[in-house]
């Protein structure tokens, strides 16, 4: 079954009413939907890949207790750009050991510090109620 279909012609600027120089045509389904046009042979632009406004270390360590330490088996590992599959840094590889001092220290550092700012925060709040 073929289906009828209308050209419509469509300024190309909504503030200019007289705009014939930039007059599209659009073909319409006799639905109205406009019929849509596959391979008109669009190109895009390549992805911008700049690297230029980060500062990127050729190593990263781990982050325990406030402080880059190295990782205590000596291991790290890379990684890439997967568009590119060039490397962009070595990074630290954490074992069982690195997790046990990353642990220690986030609980030390919730006892005695992040502990006691909920309970102010807690106070506050409870005190604003109060008010």
């Amino acid at each position: 079954m073929q289906r009828k279909m209308s050209r419509v012609k469509v300024a190309g600027s909504i503030n200019d009413c007289n705009a014939n120089k930039n007059e599209k045509e659009i073909n319409f389904k006799s639905n109205g939907v406009p019929k849509l046009k596959f391979n008109t042979g669009w190109e895009y632009a390549p992805a911008p890949e700049s690297k230029s406004h980060i500062k990127l270390k050729d190593r990263y360590d781990l982050f325990i207790n406030g402080k880059f330490v190295k990782p205590s088996s000596g291991k790290y590992f890379e990684t890439i750009n997967p568009a590119t599959e060039e490397k962009i840094a070595e990074i630290a590889e954490a074992n069982a050991a690195d997790v046990d001092k990353a642990v220690k220290a986030a609980r030390n550092a919730y006892e005695r510090v992040w502990k006691k700012c909920r309970r102010q925060k807690e106070q506050n709040i409870s005190s604003a109620f109060q008010e």
